[in-house]
């Protein structure tokens, strides 16, 4: 009896929990626009408008689709950006390396916001190394990149890795993880 018992106290605390409540004391934020997107060299441009939540909203991040968005190429306006759907926002202009490009987004509601960038000129690769890893599952490759990088400047790469997967049918290409 006494074991049925333990056992019964035991599992009614497995089954119990903590709660505690604590008052938000901070001050709640406006929601603000907030603009993601990428200028790639010879790419055309698309952006996604969303807005921001306060740390207590248990609401979701919303899409703004009714934005006005213009596209600045070194100071003067090239485009007005199109809402293609859920936040996107295109342009046809193709982005130029070494010029300076500036989003500006409006929406009712909301302050304006504004991003610029520089698009940096082509880099040199130099070189690639690779070497392959036989693994009883899988196989590791190990590459190094050598680029011909300004010292003056101060710069970030992405690198991309495709690799392709052949079988009876054809082959297939897909984005793999990297790790540096």
């Amino acid at each position: 009896m006494k074991n049925t018992i333990s056992i019964f106290i035991i599992i009614a605390f497995l089954f119990t929990a903590c709660e505690k409540t604590i008052e938000f004391e901070g001050e709640v934020k406006t929601p603000k626009l907030v603009l993601n997107g990428m200028l790639m060299a010879d790419s055309t441009l698309t952006i996604h408008i969303s807005h921001s939540l306060s740390v207590i909203d248990n609401g979701e991040i919303g899409n703004i689709t009714n934005a006005s968005v213009y596209l600045y190429e070194n100071g003067l306006v090239i485009d007005t950006l199109s809402h293609k759907g859920s936040g996107y926002y295109t342009s046809d202009i193709t982005i130029v390396s070494g010029k300076e490009y500036e989003i500006r987004a409006s929406a009712a509601n909301y302050e304006s916001i504004d991003a610029s960038d520089v698009v940096p000129s082509p880099i040199t690769v130099d070189s690639i190394t690779r070497k392959i890893i036989n693994g009883e599952y899988e196989d590791e490759v190990y590459f190094n990149i050598f680029i011909n990088d300004k010292e003056d400047e101060v710069n970030y790469y992405v690198i991309r890795l495709y690799s392709s997967t052949y079988w009876m049918g054809g082959h297939e290409w897909y984005q793999d993880w990297v790790e540096c």
